[in-house]
């Protein structure tokens, strides 16, 4: 995980540029929906959303202003950073009635993991008796979300059994969850990313990423995801967005929900509720200098069924000469949110891929010694050369300032197997 970093003059310009196409957009969009939304918004609910909407028309450099240009540091500590702020009162409606869905489904679900194995006529005491108490368990939820559930353990089979869970599920949550459904068909209708990534003209996706000028997917540091605007055609990365549209509808066009990204990590990280399952985000935290690839060369604990890993391949001293793929490319995990990423983008499994890059490394370790640098640097400087760093970045492609990583791919890899080497780049 690489750190966005954009000049701070750059940075006014794209969101000057990013508001005005969407503060366009967004009042048009309303202006055409909302007698629409009114007729079919009619519930207390409903209501409110009709009022954050005419809010947003009304006053559009206020609070529209502050979803579409969310700074980085709210969006890092979203939802708590907008509990207390009036103005997204609306917002706050509309994720506690999402939370209130997702907690009954996930008890229901609980009770379902809950049921044990039996058949028809079982006589088994024990698990008859969890079965009554189960059922007495649900009976009191139901009756605390205002429903019911009849059965009280009379059941032929577990499929019987989950159905009914299942109704219970539905008679608790359909109510919110087609007001939910509703607001969110609104809301995305509104704030319109298919409109955004189409554009041609006007501000669009493809210019977002070209005045953004990432070369390197943040997640991953993997693939390059440049931008291409010509003549002969167009090519960009893929827009993240931090927190899925399809749960938070309203940050849908956010820029800095906005994050470029290859295919693979677009694809893997998916619909995953950020707020739910932290990951690190890229416009604020990075790996640093707190997390770092390790080569390990494998040992017995490798040793297993699945691998068949041979004995012969443990503690291979080739590997110091770059000869050897018998080890494996480790990150550390310091917290939760590491942890996660790794998780999430299959990083581990995606480095073992480069160990080919960590074997160059070994070898232009020995060959590029620290005299030979030297050596280098006294034949060619300045006419080739501007400084010794220069050649050392040449040779290993490796920046020791964190700020430059995000220029190369595997900039982190290298930068941290050529420290925990101790090779000299410097």
């Amino acid at each position: 995980m690489i750190l966005i970093n954009i000049n701070a003059e750059k940075i006014k310009d794209i969101e000057k540029k990013h508001y005005e196409y969407t503060k366009e957009l967004i009042c048009d969009k309303i202006n055409r929906k909302l007698k629409e939304i009114e007729d079919n918004c009619s519930d207390e609910f409903g209501k409110s959303f009709v009022e954050f909407l005419k809010e947003l028309l009304d006053t559009p450099d206020s609070l529209l202003k502050k979803i579409i240009l969310m700074d980085k540091e709210n969006l890092l500590n979203f939802p708590i950073s907008i509990e207390n702020d009036c103005s997204f009162d609306f917002i706050n409606k509309y994720l506690d009635l999402q939370c209130k869905i997702k907690k009954c489904e996930d008890e229901i679900n609980k009770y379902e993991n809950e049921i044990p194995y039996f058949r028809k006529n079982d006589m088994n005491t024990g698990r008859l008796n969890k079965i009554e108490n189960l059922c007495e368990l649900i009976q009191k939820f139901a009756l605390d979300n205002n429903s019911y559930f009849e059965k009280s353990g009379k059941y032929k089979n577990k499929g019987e059994f989950k159905k009914d869970l299942n109704d219970l599920k539905i008679r608790i949550t359909d109510k919110d969850n087609k007001k939910i459904a509703l607001v969110k068909k609104y809301l995305l209708e509104i704030f319109d990313y298919d409109s955004f990534v189409k554009e041609t003209d006007k501000w669009s996706a493809y210019f977002l990423a070209s005045y953004l000028d990432i070369n390197v997917c943040p997640y991953c540091n993997r693939s390059y995801v440049n931008t291409i605007i010509s003549k002969t055609g167009k090519a960009r990365p893929e827009l993240d967005h931090f927190y899925p549209k399809s749960i938070y509808p309203f940050f849908a066009l956010t820029l800095y929900n906005l994050i470029p990204s290859c295919h693979i990590c677009n694809f893997k990280k998916g619909q995953k509720d950020t707020v739910k399952e932290r990951i690190l985000y890229p416009y604020s935290e990075q790996f640093g200098k707190g997390v770092k690839f390790t080569a390990r060369l494998y040992n017995e604990k490798d040793l297993n069924v699945k691998n068949k890993l041979p004995e012969k391949d443990l503690h291979d001293i080739k590997f110091f000469f770059g000869n050897s793929n018998n080890f494996k490319i480790e990150i550390d995990e310091t917290n939760e949110k590491i942890k996660n990423c790794k998780e999430t983008f299959l990083l581990e499994d995606f480095y073992q891929f480069h160990k080919k890059d960590v074997r160059k490394i070994i070898k232009k370790a020995i060959v590029y010694t620290s005299s030979r640098i030297d050596e280098l640097y006294n034949n060619y400087c300045p006419d080739l050369f501007e400084s010794r760093e220069e050649i050392v970045q040449m040779i290993f492609s490796n920046y020791d300032d964190e700020e430059n990583l995000n220029t190369e791919i595997l900039s982190k890899l290298t930068k941290d197997i050529c420290d925990d080497l101790d090779i000299n780049t410097k």
